[in-house]
């Protein structure tokens, strides 16, 4: 379960779009179409296997069947570039509307066609309206966001196409290509072997996520099984595994980090007859300091973040 990473490439939207401003193209160059690099399935481990009755928890959609979800992120975010870290400030709601299309059912896999249908920015009362106008313009492109995935009975992306608008700027095709993985990793890798309520299990995954290689580290507890719905607490740690890093989307920038901290936990409900979760709640906490070279110009960054993310299946 990445979801984190989400939120992560909207504030690398944000302030790309508060950096630069988009410039008026003759023509619309033809749309790209990428590969999406197949990943290695994440390394799980059952510490206990639960109480009897016990079943194999695995996805089994129906072909042809369209699911809609709804994604609301929630941020509360710190800076500090130089001159002291600024007060905790609350951003404006990012809701993120989608409808997942299982085109395809293959034994264990799945070709799912997925596309936003829609994005809005909520702004509650005292925010800055500039902000909530930077906001809107970095969400906008991703309403042109189309992929075809293909993707395994235990939720995990195993390849796939995203086909990226020929006049999206650089750092929208990159939070393109993150949203079609993280969209597909909203569910919880589930274990191979039979488990029953109170089940536990851990999953180890590598991601790189907005130029950073991580390490995630989650650990999962079956807390209710009932017919085809399945209720999953979980809580997760990510590590840095190569301090050096290059921000997408800035060209000529390498960063070097020296702190990074980043847990959360969360609670999940499925309904194993479906592909997308039927609810999913998240709290992350993410603290990150930075040293930043930009065209020889030097700047110390340090961000800390809390992140709000609920996503409903209607």
């Amino acid at each position: 379960m990445r979801p984190s990473s989400i939120a992560l490439s909207l504030c690398l939207a944000l302030a790309c779009t508060a950096k630069s401003e988009p410039t008026p193209e003759p023509s619309k160059p033809a749309d790209e179409v990428i590969e999406v690099a197949t990943r290695q399935a994440p390394k799980v481990a059952v510490i206990d296997a639960g109480t009897e009755p016990r079943r194999t928890l695995v996805l089994h959609p129906s072909p042809g069947s369209t699911e809609r979800l709804e994604l609301r992120t929630d941020m509360r975010i710190s800076m500090d570039q130089g001159a002291g870290a600024s007060p905790m400030m609350t951003m404006p709601t990012a809701v993120t509307r989608m409808a997942s299309t299982i085109e395809q059912v293959d034994g264990g896999f799945f070709s799912v066609a997925q596309g936003v249908e829609s994005v809005e920015v909520v702004a509650a009362p005292g925010i800055d309206a500039k902000l909530v106008t930077q906001m809107r313009a970095s969400m906008e492109p991703l309403v042109r966001y189309k992929a075809v995935l293909r993707m395994d009975e235990r939720g995990v992306v195993r390849g796939g196409t995203v086909t990226i608008p020929g006049d999206a700027q650089p750092l929208v095709k990159t939070t393109m290509l993150q949203l079609s993985e993280n969209l597909g990793q909203l569910s919880v890798p589930l274990p191979a072997e039979p488990v029953g309520i109170g089940a536990r299990w851990t999953s180890e995954s590598h991601v790189d996520q907005g130029g950073m290689k991580l390490r995630q580290d989650a650990a999962y507890t079956l807390a209710a099984f009932e017919g085809e719905h399945v209720v999953i607490e979980a809580t997760l740690v990510q590590s840095l595994e190569d301090p050096t890093i290059t921000p997408p989307g800035m060209f000529g920038a390498t960063a070097h980090v020296g702190e990074f901290a980043s847990s959360g936990k969360g609670r999940l409900e499925l309904d194993l007859d479906h592909l997308t979760p039927s609810a999913v709640t998240l709290d992350l906490d993410l603290h990150m300091k930075m040293e930043m070279k930009v065209l020889g110009q030097e700047q110390r960054i340090g961000m800390d973040m809390g992140i709000t993310l609920a996503m409903t299946r209607p």
